[in-house]
């Protein structure tokens, strides 16, 4: 059985894009255009890794991380954030609040971005 990938994107066509990539890549791909949603679809699907984005409407993929993070059933979930923000210290923001990886979207290759989901599943939840 092939392993279940949340993809948490509100922009339609960056979300087909990933899911594609995703599908392309073997695993199964759940989506969620929002964080209420991604953090409902977390705790129901119970997903083998999330795909974060952090601009999101409704709450925003910080909050969606934090929440995965501090509970104690789901924070064991690898948390790939996946964002266009280049400011700087969003990349350490992401690793301080737990997540496994921390990608830019533009700079990213579909070849990538499976081997950041294969390594970050096998390896499980890393600091």
């Amino acid at each position: 059985m092939s392993k279940k990938v949340l993809i948490i994107e509100d922009n339609q066509a960056e979300g087909m894009a990933i899911t594609n990539m995703v599908i392309q890549g073997g695993f199964t791909a759940i989506r969620a255009e929002d964080g209420v949603g991604g953090l409902a679809k977390i705790k129901s699907d119970k997903p083998d890794l999330v795909l974060l984005d952090i601009i999101l409407p409704k709450m925003t993929g910080y909050d969606v991380l934090s929440h995965v993070k501090n509970d104690p059933q789901l924070k064991q979930i690898p948390i790939i954030v996946l964002t266009n923000l280049t400011q700087g210290d969003e990349a350490q923001k992401s690793f301080s609040l737990g997540a496994a990886d921390h990608l830019i979207k533009t700079n990213i290759t579909p070849t990538e971005l499976i081997t950041k989901i294969k390594n970050n599943l096998k390896n499980g939840k890393k600091k």
